[in-house]
């Protein structure tokens, strides 16, 4: 029997559930790949239209999918096998890449890269939808614990590599890697069981379980408040990434490289912030993790609007870095806990356009905001906004009533 909490609390989970296995490994490296794929599209856009602007919609047109897809592809999540689901998009997923190195059509290139974003909508909810039914309900908190840190690690690990590959073979061979990875994470789910939909997956058509999954955000307080979380989060993330740019390029004058340096040292405090939740995060509600940690990002980043000089970001940027993990990860295993796995999909799917429609808000106006009222400025008032809006939604944070989503889904069926 796994201890509760304590320091092997992560290493006892996985070694002790083959399937969780298998989904961790898997995702750790198509996440390398993409995460490569991120850094070498930009430079490979660059290097084909000689354009800033055609590069930087290149990376935009990832992000649209995000806005339109999610809720269609909650709904498939929710009516099918998860496995079989996640195996044939992970399979798919590895064309794009592929796709990317032959196409030297600018509309078609672009059209790919839509393609690619579209498919990622599909896995994120989805591998975070099984985890209930792989992990269990008494291990969510390590489980996600995992994922975080193992995707920090891909993070890491995948934007040095892509970064030397691009540098000495070109940025062909990174998409050959991240269709290789693709390829691998099909094949390790098949070691994986049938994950059939909820036995009481209640079937209507399409647009009626749109409907569903929309009047049941609406209809709960609490999944109303993890989407405006998840926006103000990803808010953050955006715009304070663009501040610090700015601050390193023309106030510190540490460049590209201090600024990686920066990026860097959020990733480790991103990294051993999971695994200290995880390992012992379970001694605490996950409804007082969710608004601590989301309360110390928001100060982190009012922090680092005051700091004069480059050497006090360093520790801050690790505190940044740290509390991602401290609010997101109880937040993934509250919901998987509270929501009904007939609806999880869907609820993901929510909470995914919250995440993309808070990037986009973020890129969109830090930029503007660093240039006109410089990046303090930006990061100040992204802080400022952020807290408010916590305190806002906190007290909405609660258990799901059971009762209430039986009720609701009594009203629905009797609607047709």
């Amino acid at each position: 029997m796994s201890p509760k909490t304590g320091p092997f609390r992560l290493l006892t989970v996985l070694a002790n559930n083959r399937p969780l296995q298998v989904l961790w490994f898997g995702d750790l490296i198509s996440v390398f790949g993409n995460v490569a794929t991120s850094v070498a599209l930009p430079l490979y856009t660059l290097q084909l239209t000689g354009s800033p602007g055609l590069m930087g919609l290149a990376v935009a047109v990832q992000w649209v999918p995000g806005l339109f897809v999610r809720l269609l592809a909650g709904v498939l999540i929710d009516r099918t096998d998860r496995r079989k689901l996640l195996i044939c998009v992970s399979l798919l997923q590895a064309l794009p890449p592929l796709a990317i190195v032959l196409v030297k059509n600018l509309p078609l290139l672009y059209l790919v890269i839509f393609l690619a974003g579209m498919l990622q909508q599909v896995v994120f909810p989805a591998l975070f939808s099984v985890l209930p039914q792989v992990a269990g309900k008494d291990n969510l908190l390590p489980a996600n614990a995992l994922f975080s840190a193992s995707r920090t690690f891909s993070q890491i690990l995948g934007a040095s590599l892509a970064g030397v590959i691009v540098g000495f073979w070109g940025a062909k061979w990174v998409f050959f890697v991240d269709a290789a990875s693709f390829v691998v994470f099909g094949l390790l789910l098949l070691g994986l069981p049938g994950l059939p939909a909820s036995p009481g997956t209640t079937r209507r058509r399409l647009l009626a379980d749109l409907r569903a999954g929309l009047v049941f955000a609406v209809s709960q307080p609490t999944v109303r408040a993890i989407c405006v979380l998840a926006l103000l989060g990803m808010f953050l993330v955006s715009s304070s990434a663009m501040a610090m740019v700015v601050l390193c390029t023309r106030q510190w004058g540490v460049g590209a490289v201090g600024y990686g340096v920066l990026s860097t040292a959020g990733a480790v405090g991103a990294l051993a912030a999971s695994v200290s939740v995880g390992s012992w995060g379970d001694r605490f509600a996950q409804t007082r993790l969710v608004v601590g940690g989301f309360l110390v990002k928001c100060l982190s980043i009012l922090a680092l609007g005051l700091i004069p000089v480059y050497a006090l970001a360093l520790p801050v940027r690790v505190v940044v870095g740290g509390a991602m993990p401290v609010w997101n990860v109880p937040l993934d295993a509250y919901l998987q806990k509270n929501v009904a796995p007939d609806m999880l999909g869907r609820v993901y799917s929510l909470t995914g356009i919250s995440v993309s429609l808070g990037t986009v808000l973020g890129s969109l106006t830090g930029g503007p905001v660093a240039e006109y009222f410089g990046p303090r400025a930006l990061l100040l008032g992204a802080g400022l906004v952020a807290a408010t809006g916590l305190a806002l939604v906190a007290r909405l944070l609660r258990p799901i009533d059971v009762r209430e989503v039986k009720t609701l889904e009594a009203q629905l069926s009797a609607g047709g």
